[in-house]
């Protein structure tokens, strides 16, 4: 059955800071929760020392992590993981609970996954902002760079 979305607009953030193509940030998702995509997901954020936020989602899993990379990093790390979910890359990323009834109830409860004791360093202040904003979180973040967002409507799917 297809259904209308409970608001018509979502946010979401974009893996580019300061509007810079070589200056990115990697997001992924999985459209399942099982343990083993999971490590595998977490393993790769933690092989390349990458501070991530990851939260559940209906389908699976949002990983967020405000650790800067450069271009040629960013596509190493993709091609790692690209067969777990072909619809990416994640250029943007939802950030509300809005797209499913009752998301709210599971969609913010997040954890962190600090992968190196000085990627803090590396962290870019205005996205974790937005995160601890957005999910309590209280990650670190001492680069500077301008964070993007995009308001936009989601896909339509079918409910199950």
């Amino acid at each position: 059955m297809t259904r209308n979305y409970l608001h018509d607009e979502t946010l979401g953030l974009v893996n580019q800071v300061d509007k810079n193509k070589n200056k990115k940030l990697f997001f992924f998702e999985i459209d399942n929760h099982t343990q083993k995509d999971l490590d595998l997901v977490l393993s790769t954020y933690k092989k390349y020392n990458l501070t991530v936020l990851f939260h559940p989602t209906k389908m699976g899993y949002h990983f967020i992590s405000p650790t800067l990379l450069t271009l040629d990093e960013w596509k190493t790390i993709h091609k790692e993981l690209i067969h777990l979910n072909r619809k990416c890359p994640m250029i943007t990323l939802r950030c509300l609970a809005n797209k499913y009834e009752n998301e709210s109830d599971y969609f913010y409860t997040y954890e962190i996954q600090n992968n190196s004791t000085y990627t803090w360093y590396r962290n870019v202040e205005s996205v974790c902002t937005f995160l601890n904003k957005t999910f309590g979180s209280d990650i670190i973040g001492k680069l500077k760079g301008e964070i993007q967002t995009v308001k936009y409507i989601p896909c339509k799917d079918k409910m199950k």
